[in-house]
């Protein structure tokens, strides 16, 4: 962290500019991300979401777009819902395959008042719309949804569905307008990638999302950035004043 804060103060006094990206796996540390935007060292930070190896392809459409095309600007709110999108129809037959004769009921559209009722019910909701992020987060779109108000849902997870140790640590997905009420931050985390301090007296409100060192790997949420995911948010606010849901990626231990 000194060692990030030192090159970066070194980049400022010769680039004399107040916008910083980061990207390389280096930007994946959500720790040191909070620590370098607590000092207020730039006024403008953006973390690319396939920080690692895994967004060189990004870096080189950049560089054709930019440099082989000669464009100037580019869309100050990039999506990154990049992936794979799949039909109804291929949604519906893979269920029926992993099921086999299960009685499972398919929706053909993501059902959220249904959704809503099985988060109030403590249950576990696998949440599948649009297409796939780009980056190692789960940004709601593949993503496994809980209630954040009992504590023992994170070993629920752990025991029960991730399959990896108890201890292990899920992050809040939380209404970009009332993330400073509960997390000791301001502005946009819309890739999960800070860890900041939560409030001492909403700690007890969301235990299950919350750190053993009291911080929580936070992922902020707007209508823009995510309609469906917004709106249950906001359906699981109207029920329970907490404006929180914990969100883990699919993939278990090892994987």
């Amino acid at each position: 962290e000194k060692a990030m804060l030192h090159l970066l103060k070194f980049s400022k006094k010769k680039t004399k500019t107040n916008n910083l990206c980061i990207s390389g796996g280096v930007a994946l540390n959500c720790v040191a991300n909070n620590i370098l935007k607590d000092t207020k060292l730039f006024d403008n930070i953006h973390i690319n979401p396939g920080a690692s190896d895994t967004g060189i392809p990004l870096g080189g459409v950049y560089f054709g777009y930019f440099n082989i095309n000669n464009n100037s600007k580019i869309s100050t709110n990039p999506s990154p819902y990049l992936g794979i999108n799949y039909s109804y129809k291929e949604i519906k037959n893979s269920i029926k395959l992993l099921s086999k004769k299960k009685n499972i009921k398919i929706y053909k559209d993501v059902n959220l008042k249904k959704t809503t009722e099985l988060l109030l019910k403590n249950k576990a909701v696998g949440f599948f719309q649009g297409r796939s992020e780009t980056g190692p987060r789960a940004l709601g779109n593949r993503s496994i949804l809980m209630s954040p108000l009992k504590k023992e849902n994170r070993y629920i997870l752990n025991k029960k569905i991730k399959l990896r140790e108890e201890f292990r640590p899920f992050a809040p997905i939380v209404l970009k307008e009332n993330v400073s009420e509960y997390f000791y931050f301001n502005g946009e985390s819309p890739y999960m990638l800070y860890a900041c301090k939560v409030r001492k007296n909403k700690k007890n409100l969301i235990p299950a999302v919350v750190h053993l060192d009291n911080t929580a790997r936070i992922q902020t949420v707007t209508s823009s950035s995510n309609k469906r995911m917004y709106k249950l948010i906001k359906m699981f606010k109207k029920k329970t004043k907490i404006p929180v849901l914990i969100n883990t990626s699919f993939n278990i231990k090892n994987e």
